[in-house]
Parts: structure tokens; sequence; C-alpha cells
């Protein structure tokens, strides 16, 4: 009655099914770009960073992307506008923990426990970042749902006539 029957599948990434060597297009299909047209991030093609980025911000991102370009299909060209917010949201967080290491968390006036503003806007970038992070597949639990693109084949061309 009750068996050992597994519950539904959750399907794995086209990349870690290739690295696990059981990958086969007819059964293991990407659904983000099936008409090839979008552009991936890739070592071949890594874009540089924004020109009003500081040194710190043009790090992460390109630290960063190096990362996530290593597996074809994570980001694409079309999700470098949402990628900046969260290189810009990264180093924000590093500017006020920085900032916070050196300040008291509570103080204690006549009205009561007052909470350090700087510490409550730390906290919003963090849920912020957390946010952002979980739509580029960045935490541990968002990162089992990332949908990757194929990588395109690369076709060898035959000659024509027979030497």
């Amino acid at each position: 009655m009750w068996g050992n029957k597994a519950g539904p599948q959750i399907p794995q990434p086209i990349a870690v099914v290739k690295k696990k060597g059981y990958y086969r297009p007819s059964r293991h299909t990407s659904d983000v770009d099936d008409t090839g047209a979008l552009s991936f991030v890739g070592h071949d093609n890594m874009p540089t960073p924004p020109d009003h980025f500081t040194k710190e911000q043009a790090d992460i991102w390109t630290r960063e992307l190096m990362h996530i370009g290593k597996v074809y299909g994570w980001v694409g060209f079309v999700d470098l506008p949402m990628f900046e917010q969260w290189c810009l949201t990264y180093d924000a967080c590093n500017k006020l923990e920085d900032i916070c290491a050196n300040e008291q968390r509570v103080e204690y006036t006549e009205k009561g426990r007052v909470v350090n503003p700087i510490f409550k806007e730390l906290r919003e970038e963090k849920k912020l970042l957390t946010k952002l992070s979980a739509e580029f597949g960045l935490t541990p639990s968002s990162r089992r749902s990332v949908m990757l693109a194929n990588k395109p084949e690369e076709k060898e061309e035959k000659p024509k006539y027979k030497l």
C-alpha cells in the first residue's frame, strides 16, 4: 500500500546532468531559450563593469561574473541591469557592515531602548541582497530551481567534396 515510491523528481540543471554523465538531449531540454536568441555571459564573452561603478563595485562585478560564467546559461546579457543592482547592494552591505563594526547597536536613553538607525539600514540592505541573490540562484535553496539554457552545439563543417 505505501511502498517505496519516491515523490516527484525535481529536474536537475542540464549542466549538472552533463557533469554526471547521463545527459540525453531528448529528455533534458531547456525551456529557457529554445530559440537561441539570448546571449549568455561566459568566459569567452565577459561584459565589462558599468562606467559609474567604483573600483570595489567593479571588482565585485568581475569576480562574481567569473564564477557565474563558468556555467553556460546562468546569466544572460538581458539580466545584467538586475545584476548591476545586485552588485550595488552587495557593496552597500559591505560598507554598512564596516560602519556597524565601530557602532553601538542599541543605545539607552531616558525614553528607553533605541536601535541605531545604521543597523536598521543594514538589515534592509541585507533583505534586498537576499531577494536579489535568490533571483540569480545565488542561495542554496534557489540554486536547485535554476533552469539553464542548453549551450548551442558547435557544428563541424564537413567538406563538400571528398579529397
